[in-house]
């Protein structure tokens, strides 16, 4: 991640970023779409999860948020999305300790999720 200072940081899995007004945790993502890891992240003050390519909907997302539970969410996770049945339990394990209101997705409609 690069600030206005131009100093890049780099960050891992359950570390934080800190900035104005912001904090970020960064979340494990084994992902095989892009035959990598990456990284997801949380913004916690606001509580925003950014999904990346990890919950993805297709169709006309323009203007539109969906709603739903985050248990609901992380159970819809599957194998096409991470190809690897230990790594994809132990990131729905990590995620389900998460309580985000929103869901910034990386492809489709954003997702306001309920709070039960």
């Amino acid at each position: 991640m690069v600030l206005d200072t131009g100093i890049v940081i780099s960050k891992k899995n359950g570390e934080t970023l800190n900035g104005n007004g912001f904090e970020f945790s960064f979340i494990n993502y084994p992902s095989e779409i892009h035959l990598q890891d990456g990284l997801l992240f949380i913004e916690n003050k606001r509580r925003i999860f950014f999904s990346s390519d990890l919950m993805f909907r297709f169709g006309d997302a323009h203007g539109k948020i969906l709603e739903s539970s985050w248990q609901e969410e992380v159970a819809s996770i599957s194998l096409d999305r991470v190809a690897n049945q230990e790594k994809l339990i132990k990131m729905k394990e990590d995620l389900l300790k998460l309580n985000p209101k929103f869901i910034a997705v990386g492809h489709g409609p954003c997702v306001k999720l309920e709070m039960i």
